[in-house]
């Protein structure tokens, strides 16, 4: 479970796994850690070498009380490649991670080999809930965290995992807990905060068609914190995208199907090159 000083930050958290030529870089999402991609990571094939990072204000990552903008999250992924000697990486962006994702694409085109956007949005009024892309879970989203919560504990982690999932019973109890121990670590709300509105004030859509590599637009059915419409959007939105839709999973692919989720990944990388 290795750190790195990164871009001002004493401790950024990461885990790996491979040793091929190919590099990824997965994100996590809103309230998250890196250790949503480890079945996901044992599975990927050899000719990858994956890495998975707590972005800063979680997990095992410093947890400063700013610096949660598009720019200097972008800021703090470049410098990780740069201080692991990684000329180009695809990018894995889920969730809130998305827009960093998109916004590293768009702005470090020499650092990208391609974009990943897996249960995400493009669109800021998707986040706001008043376009065609948020969903149901996206409000109560919003009305959870429009009075944060003092504490996160484990039953704030069920209530915010089980509108996003196909079935929550499928959902190990490891995961809750994970969730539950490394969120409750944040100093404070603003984090959180910061975290959720850090695409406010970027137009994404212009950032999203400034990509010049291959996308792929990872979508769950039963995911309804960000609807098929975005998911399609995104995948439409530049020259070489790409939508595909895992069945019998939600927001969490990744952990819902992860067999299914590295055979799409896998598939779409191997064809890039």
């Amino acid at each position: 479970m290795p750190d790195i000083t990164v871009n001002g930050i004493d401790d950024i958290h990461y885990e790996t796994s491979g040793d091929g030529p190919r590099k990824l870089v997965f994100l996590h999402g809103f309230m998250l850690t890196c250790h949503i991609w480890d079945e996901v990571m044992k599975l990927m094939p050899s000719e990858f070498q994956c890495f998975a990072l707590d972005t800063r204000g979680f997990g095992g990552s410093g947890k400063p009380t700013e610096g949660y903008s598009l720019p200097t999250l972008a800021d703090d992924i470049s410098c990780f490649l740069q201080e692991m000697n990684i000329e180009k990486t695809s990018i894995v962006g889920h969730s809130v991670s998305g827009p960093v994702a998109i916004y590293f694409g768009a702005n470090r085109p020499n650092q990208v080999d391609s974009v990943v956007l897996v249960g995400t949005f493009a669109r800021n009024s998707t986040l706001l809930a008043d376009g065609s892309g948020g969903g149901e879970g996206m409000r109560e989203l919003l009305n959870m965290f429009a009075n944060p919560p003092e504490k996160v504990d484990r039953n704030l982690m069920e209530n915010f995992l089980k509108f996003m999932v196909y079935d929550i019973g499928e959902i190990a109890p490891r995961m809750f807990d994970d969730a539950t121990g490394y969120s409750s670590k944040a100093p404070d709300n603003s984090i959180l905060m910061q975290t959720l509105m850090s695409p406010m004030g970027w137009d994404m859509e212009a950032e999203l068609t400034k990509i010049e590599r291959p996308l792929l637009s990872v979508h769950g059915p039963a995911d309804t914190l960000f609807l098929f419409d975005e998911a399609k959007f995104m995948a439409e939105a530049v020259p070489h995208g790409e939508l595909i839709i895992i069945d019998k999973s939600g927001h969490l692919p990744m952990i819902e199907q992860p067999e299914a989720f590295v055979a799409i990944l896998t598939k779409f990388l191997t064809s890039i090159h």
